[in-house]
């Protein structure tokens, strides 16, 4: 399909980012950029938040420890309480708050450094991220990185697939792909009400690169024993 602007955009509703960009990303940032950024990135995959949510933590909405945090659901208002830190997510933060903490305006622990806004907004996060996607692109010689696609959910709106909320799907996907068998579970800890609203965040490049491996492993017990002799030879125009 070709939007307004004559470039040719994908109809596939798949929107997430894989583990190997978010490499990629943090890589980008950590050279780039001061850490604050790739910080917030690696937060925001730790604990698959919304980017409103991760941004509007304050210093003493984490334990002393390092180990729990509390925060309020932007669509809910409800708050979440000791939402567990990731055992790898832990000294990453906690070095960035001992080292930062000076510096952490209104207790925010993720401040803007020059200007007025007290803290990053989910604007500016966006904006950042547009910016990430267009050099990365160019970096990795990588066009994934600007690739597009039609949200049918979204009335038609045509959205890039990375963008912040990316790393709120990636974290569903890898919980999920580590445990394949406990997706009710896994949808619990996530606090999703609803089994199709979690699963709409699940990851499905993974399923399309296997569908053929998928599918022959699922008939290959008896689909050898199927021979078309002459007369069946019009089966094979269906």
């Amino acid at each position: 399909m070709l939007p307004s602007n004559g470039k040719k955009i994908k109809t596939v509703h798949n929107y997430h980012m894989t583990m190997r960009e978010l490499i990629e990303l943090v890589d980008y940032l950590k050279e780039k950029y001061s850490r604050h950024w790739h910080i917030v990135v690696l937060t925001q995959f730790g604990l698959g938040l919304r980017a409103s949510e991760v941004l509007a933590i304050q210093i003493f909405d984490i334990d002393q420890e390092i180990t729990k945090v509390d925060y309020r659901q932007a669509k809910t208002n409800k708050i979440i309480h000791d939402e567990p830190i990731p055992k790898w997510l832990q000294p990453i933060l906690k070095e960035y708050i001992s080292d930062n903490i000076q510096t952490f305006k209104d207790g925010y622990i993720f401040p803007k450094l020059k200007g007025k806004i007290a803290y990053y907004t989910t604007p500016v996060y966006s904006a950042f991220f547009s910016k990430w996607r267009k050099n990365l692109a160019k970096k990795t010689k990588n066009k994934a990185w600007v690739e597009k696609y039609e949200d049918y959910e979204g009335e038609g709106q045509v959205r890039y697939r990375i963008g912040s909320h990316s790393l709120r799907r990636l974290h569903r996907t890898v919980m999920l792909k580590k445990y394949p068998d406990h997706v009710h579970v896994v949808k619990e800890l996530c606090h999703y009400q609803d089994l199709s609203s979690f699963m709409r965040y699940i990851n499905t490049f993974e399923i399309r690169e296997k569908a053929a491996d998928f599918i022959n492993g699922a008939f290959s017990d008896f689909v050898p024993d199927l021979h078309l002799n002459a007369d069946q030879t019009r089966l094979s125009r269906f």
